[in-house]
């Protein structure tokens, strides 16, 4: 197991510099490669433990593991303690378009 984890660090960490394009905001509207899409509305997603009831809130971001590819989202309820590892950070603000889909966005 750990020589699979070395060997997937090696492919991760040795991608040769030509490999990585990097545009920015202006470059890619000049280039026609950013659209935009309308919002209707926002709304806030909430969690809760399934022990207790009570709201599960993150304290930090979701995290990635770059090595085992694994996404880490931990949060600890303050109630029961139950520890969950989530898939999101909760609350979360979800965009929706105007058929009520989600519309998958990132900030910086």
């Amino acid at each position: 197991m750990e020589e699979n984890t070395k060997d997937k660090k090696v492919v991760i960490t040795n991608l040769p510099p030509h490999d990585i394009v990097k545009l920015s905001e202006e470059e890619m509207v000049n280039q026609s490669l950013i659209t935009s899409q309308d919002v209707t509305s926002v709304i806030v997603k909430h969690a809760y433990c399934q022990e207790c009831g009570e709201e599960l809130i993150s304290d930090v971001p979701p995290m990635f593991n770059p090595y085992t590819l694994e996404h880490i989202c931990r949060v600890k309820c303050n109630k029961c303690g139950k520890l969950y590892n989530l898939e999101y950070a909760y609350p979360r603000l979800v965009l929706l378009d105007n058929n009520g889909n989600e519309i998958p966005a990132f900030g910086r």
